[in-house]
């Protein structure tokens, strides 16, 4: 099936240049910070510099949400972002971001330098991660599409993320992989259960009309989280394995003085020292984990406190806030064309999240862009019933003008036989003369022909 729906042309179209310019301009400069922040050969987290570029960071970041609030069509609407359900999705969506990014980055190095495997095996042996997202993620949006629930599935998601991340935390250079395999399962399977249900969490509270920018929202934060807490806890691994590798090395004697920077070969190094680089890297992943361990309880408590709203069987053509709300209902998918012809029919549809009086038609209220745009919706081919709407809305100006000029005839015509009367003529004397059985009562034919009128009338 192929969902044909109308395109709309919008007229004086503001973007906001400004907007998005400050945002890349002050997200670069935090990620610039980030990137550089704690190591050797530039500044530590706690310097000038770090001062510098927070502060520059910021101060756009600022300026942004003042010209966001001016703009008429902004990059970001504010009102979305200070929504309940879209600001905690926001801030679990920066910790999963935190999570997936750090597991996928810091696995597999994980892997190669501290387990001594290829990057084919360490690719390998990450599968589980990723069958863990695949399984949860498709299983859940399944489970939500039956039952109507979405919150059970994200919160079981930040407890199953929090649980398989503390538990990575435990691991370190000689961990059972068969153990390993089953903590980065865990973690997939929350993950899993978190990204796209999230989005969804916010797609089934704002309108139509914002889903697009509330869902990039969210996925913006999430990509943003990622970027800063590998960069941050990167710099903390580096930390970490060279304070670990200089007191191992102390042991054997080695000096480990010396210019860092440039990358390790493994293969080169002598046996001991080899072991040396392999424990300190594979107990300082271990010490990461254990700290987005910590960062996912803030994903757990955001989705805590997001408001549980069954998954919702409206769409929303809100155009702006002088139109209003306008929903209908739509059937789930597989109900046949009958099923539709009889929610078209049913005299309380939902109209602008009202229900509609009784006996009124159900379109009743809705511009024809809007009932075009709802059948787009609830039919899976609406073009012809599109066409053939305009054919009878154009037969039906027709009628409606013939039954003018027939109403003004028949006023004429009782004229003529008034006058009749007056000269003497009985009805039975006008109807022979007239060469038919009966005058023709203008009323009843009213009566009989308006049906059809104000019943093509109602479509509309």
């Amino acid at each position: 099936k192929t969902l044909h729906i109308k395109t709309e042309r919008k007229e004086n179209v503001s973007i906001d240049w400004l907007g998005a310019l400050l945002l890349t301009a002050g997200v670069s400069v935090l990620l610039v910070w980030v990137s550089f922040a704690g190591k050797a050969d530039y500044y530590a987290w706690l310097s000038r510099e770090t001062a510098y570029l927070v502060g520059g960071g910021v101060l756009l970041l600022v300026l942004t949400v003042i010209v966001e609030a001016r703009h008429k069509s902004p990059i970001i609407p504010l009102k979305i972002v200070t929504e309940r359900t879209t600001g905690l999705a926001i801030i679990a969506s920066i910790a999963v971001g935190v999570g997936l990014f750090g597991a996928t980055t810091f696995l597999g190095q994980y892997f190669q330098t501290a387990r001594g495997y290829s990057p084919t095996e360490a690719g390998l042996l990450s599968i589980p991660l990723v069958f863990g997202m695949l399984v949860a993620s498709v299983g859940s949006g399944q489970l939500i599409t039956k039952f109507g629930k979405w919150k059970p599935f994200i919160v079981t998601g930040s407890v199953l993320l929090v649980i398989g991340f503390l538990l990575l935390g435990t691991i370190d250079h000689a961990t059972s992989l068969w153990t390993v395999g089953v903590f980065i399962t865990i973690v997939g399977l929350g993950t899993g259960m978190l990204m796209q249900n999230l989005v969804l969490a916010v797609q089934n509270t704002v309108s139509v009309h914002n889903i697009g920018a509330a869902s990039s929202t969210v996925a913006f934060f999430r990509t943003f989280g990622g970027a800063i807490g590998v960069s941050v806890l990167g710099s903390l691994l580096a930390t970490r394995v060279a304070d670990k590798s200089a007191a191992g090395l102390a042991e054997l004697g080695v000096n480990s003085a010396g210019g860092g920077g440039g990358s390790l070969d493994l293969s080169s190094l002598p046996a001991p020292v080899l072991a040396v680089i392999r424990t300190a890297y594979g107990d300082a992943t271990g010490r990461i984990f254990l700290i987005a361990g910590f960062v996912a309880i803030v994903t757990l408590i955001a989705v805590v406190f997001i408001p549980d709203r069954p998954l919702r069987k409206t769409i929303d053509f809100a155009q702006g806030p002088a139109e209003g709300e306008q929903t209908a209902e739509i059937p789930s998918f597989g109900k046949d064309r009958e099923y539709v012809a009889a929610e078209l029919d049913e005299p309380n549809e939902v109209i602008g999240r009202h229900e509609a009086p009784a006996g009124s038609a159900p379109f009743e209220g809705l511009s024809t862009d809007a009932r075009d745009r709802l059948l787009n919706i609830l039919l899976p081919e609406p073009k012809d019933t599109l066409e053939a709407l305009d054919e009878a809305e154009a037969i039906r100006s027709e009628v409606v003008a013939l039954q003018t000029e027939l109403d003004a005839k028949m006023l004429d015509f009782d004229a003529v036989c008034e006058r009749l009367r007056r000269l003497g003529l009985s009805e039975d004397q006008i109807a022979r003369v007239l060469g038919d059985a009966h005058v023709p009562d203008p009323h009843q034919h009213f009566a009989n022909s308006g049906h059809s009128v104000n019943s093509a009338h109602s479509v509309n």
